[in-house]
């Protein structure tokens, strides 16, 4: 370790910078007046250098401050193949990168402080509060619903437009505050630092004239309020920010004249977003799934994986329907646990979802879909409706109960093969050719008593027998969590409309086992399964068009 110390320090004195102390893994060095530690710790050169300084109450582009340490950000070691890299460029690349970061323009030191204008607004804040943003950005300025609480002895803010589905659990009884929720349109006008804000330039320069009419004609009577802010970076990222202006008086007026003529700080808070918009960014979803309806019929082993994958792209209605209880020795292949067990599923399964995804609205209905009852339940608002019951005379009831009547909107059906050996999912639309009772037809429109898509022989070998108790299907989470990936592909190919000419059926096999006896099929390959219409009957009454 000293040998890489001393040559960072050659480093450093051949570029003229003077060198103050050094020991076997640091030493301290001045630049431009002032001082700091450069570090290698027990891991490197299988860890970066940290380069820190004592806080001098200024701020730095990618300086982050922790109490009274002040350390650079040179990026984290998962960015850089340190294990191909030695030593020596290790330390001269983390040098040349201070060099760089400190000799920056004014115009440059504000492009990189706009990288990270969240993390420089947040930590100017004045006391530990924090807002939990549950609402969407949008283009237009609007009042929003504040509670403040304490928890921990800690001061929380829970914001959300007034009609948002937000939980029950996350609108935590507490004192009502006045806020509203200002778009911004131009990052050029601002800073990251709220005591820098040009009011006018705020005012003038950087709000739609729609927003300027609202902020005319609200009326506020009181000396402060919350504001949260959104603004687009330059690289397309939308951010949120928040922030309590102050105001000289609390007597009545518009909120735009209190900005102009009253204001007297704009107190910084820190900012936690768990909007649905944000929260799909983060992983890359498209906003266009949030405003999705999805139908979920089955709540068992697969229903339930669906339903939970659903709900985290966001959308925001989801309805399920279950009239069966979980039992206990089904808890290792159910999203739902122990705890859960000997209650109806589809009741448990809205309790954890709508912990889980504050802005999902869960409808549950705790009876079976039959031919009977299925147009009571407008399924026809539906974007998907989804089967996994399992039942197929039930299903190929209702097949044909949607041929009838021309339902229009798609239908997924999907099972599991016994013994996990496989999952399927036939996409349905009833314009076009290709059903559900396909599957059970020969050739010639018949019914079949073999099941011509089955990766596994045998079937009546690989059900487990209770006698008079009943029957179970053994299987465990992996085929589950292999179908659940390949129905989610589908669901997300549904919603981006793609079109298909015919039905598709898509399968996947699980991980081949000795002690089972497949199919032809199951040797296949994945691709020929994933998207296959060899189970259409040209004879099949219900879809010969």
């Amino acid at each position: 370790m000293q040998s890489y110390i001393e040559f960072a320090r050659n480093y450093l004195e051949e570029r003229g910078i003077k060198v103050h102390m050094t020991d076997e893994k640091s030493l301290i060095f001045y630049y431009n007046d002032l001082v700091f530690l450069f570090i290698l710790n027990l891991n490197f050169p299988f860890s970066l250098p940290k380069i820190i300084m004592k806080n001098d109450n200024k701020d730095y582009p990618h300086f982050i401050k922790k109490e009274n340490i002040v350390h650079l950000c040179l990026g984290y070691d998962s960015d850089y193949n340190l294990y191909m890299s030695s030593a020596e460029e290790i330390i001269s690349e983390t040098l040349e990168k201070f060099f760089r970061l400190l000799n920056l323009t004014k115009r440059q030191q504000k492009k990189e402080f706009f990288k990270e204008f969240v993390y420089f607004w947040n930590k100017r804040r004045i006391k530990d509060n924090n807002f939990y943003i549950f609402f969407n950005p949008g283009s237009y300025t609007k009042e929003i619903r504040i509670e403040e609480t304490y928890r921990e002895k800690k001061r929380k803010f829970s914001a959300f437009y007034e009609q948002d589905t937000v939980n029950e659990k996350y609108r935590e009884t507490g004192t009502k505050r006045n806020g509203i929720y200002l778009p911004l349109e131009n990052i050029n006008y601002l800073s990251p630092f709220s005591d820098e804000w040009d009011v006018d330039k705020l005012i003038n320069q950087n709000i739609s004239e729609e927003n300027y009419g609202f902020l005319k004609n609200y009326m506020l009577k009181k000396d402060f309020i919350y504001i949260i802010f959104s603004l687009f970076l330059e690289n397309g990222f939308e951010i949120m920010f928040s922030s309590k202006f102050k105001f000289k008086t609390s007597m009545e007026n518009s909120l735009l004249y209190k900005i102009k003529n009253e204001l007297i700080q704009i107190e910084s808070f820190s900012s936690t977003r768990i909007d649905s918009a944000y929260l799909c960014q983060r992983i890359g979803i498209t906003k266009k799934y949030l405003d999705k309806k999805v139908a979920v019929v089955g709540c068992g082993s697969l229903g339930s994986y669906v339903a939970n994958e659903i709900s985290k792209i966001g959308i925001k209605s989801l309805s399920l329907f279950d009239y069966d209880s979980l039992s206990p020795e089904n808890s290792f292949r159910h999203i739902l646990g122990i705890d859960d067990t000997e209650k109806n599923k589809a009741n448990g399964l809205k309790k954890k979802l709508e912990l889980n995804f504050p802005h999902l609205c869960v409808l549950n209905y705790d009876y079976e879909i039959t031919c009977n009852n299925f147009y009571e339940q407008n399924f026809e608002e539906l974007d998907l409706l989804v089967f996994s019951i399992g039942d197929t005379t039930n299903q190929l009831r209702i097949n044909d109960l949607l041929l009838k009547n021309k339902f229009s909107k798609p239908v997924l059906y999907t099972w599991l093969d016994p013994f996990g050996v496989g999952c399927h999912a036939l996409l349905v639309d009833y314009s076009k050719k290709g059903c559900y009772k396909c599957l059970s037809l020969d050739e010639n429109g018949e019914f079949s008593e073999n099941d011509k898509i089955t990766f596994s022989k045998n079937l009546e070998n690989m059900i487990y027998e209770d006698g008079c108790g009943g029957s179970f299907n053994p299987y465990g989470n992996t085929v589950l969590l292999k179908g659940t990936a390949m129905i989610m592909n589908i669901v997300k190919n549904i919603f981006d409309g793609k079109k298909y000419e015919k039905n598709p059926l898509f399968s996947v096999k699980n991980y081949f086992e000795e002690s089972i006896s497949y199919t032809e099929r199951f040797f296949r390959r994945e691709d020929e399964l994933y998207e296959n219409y060899e189970y259409i009957v040209e004879r099949c009454e219900c879809c010969d068009k």
